[in-house]
């Protein structure tokens, strides 16, 4: 059975468990059989043009040094599963006003893969190394203006990504994950996999 087909499937068991067969009736409507079976499956069509289909993608924008910004970080890092971050280097999360989202990324341990272009390591990455992440040195013919980090929590894969040539005064990223978008974070993996010595 091909994908499409399971997902149409999938989406008229989801119309119909929502709606139910006595949505029909809710508008009184006297519909025949077959009627229903066409109304229903013109709910399945709208449901999965606009629903499945839809790529959602979501963009944040704040200050660099704003409490909006280390409280996105912190919350995005502190999400369970493993972790990989594709920068320059850590030493943009160095000072207090950062100590919460090191404290995050400390929790990780062993779930944390580091992807830094500069070495040596600055004392943020040097600490979470020694505490268990793991780093891989970016090659220097890899030459990208962009930052990302994944998240892996069983499977399901999220992703932020930034250009650092943006021209924005604001740090802008935006947010996906493998639901909505499962070939960007293929691709991102895929050149994290090829990133390192």
């Amino acid at each position: 059975m091909s994908k499409r087909m399971l997902e149409a499937i999938n989406a008229l068991i989801f119309v119909l468990t929502i709606l139910g067969t006595g949505a029909i009736d809710l508008f009184e409507l006297d519909l025949g059989w077959t009627d229903k079976a066409i109304v229903a499956a013109f709910l399945v069509f709208v449901y999965m043009l606009v629903v499945r289909e839809k790529k959602v993608e979501k963009v944040h924008s704040f200050p660099e040094k704003s409490k909006r910004f280390g409280r996105f970080f912190r919350r995005w890092y502190s999400q369970s599963g493993r972790l990989s971050i594709f920068c320059t280097d850590l030493a943009w999360l160095g000072g207090d006003s950062r100590s919460e989202i090191r404290e995050a990324l400390a929790k990780k341990g062993q779930n944390l893969h580091l992807y830094l272009r500069t070495y040596p390591l600055d004392p943020v990455a040097q600490t979470l190394v020694q505490g268990g992440a793991h780093h891989y040195r970016i090659k220097k013919t890899i030459r990208t203006t962009h930052r990302m980090s994944i998240l892996d929590n069983d499977g399901i894969r999220s992703i932020i990504i930034r250009n650092k040539d943006s021209g924005s005064d604001e740090i802008v990223f935006v947010e996906t994950d493998s639901y909505h978008d499962p070939y960007l974070i293929s691709l991102a993996e895929d050149m994290l996999e090829d990133c390192y010595d």
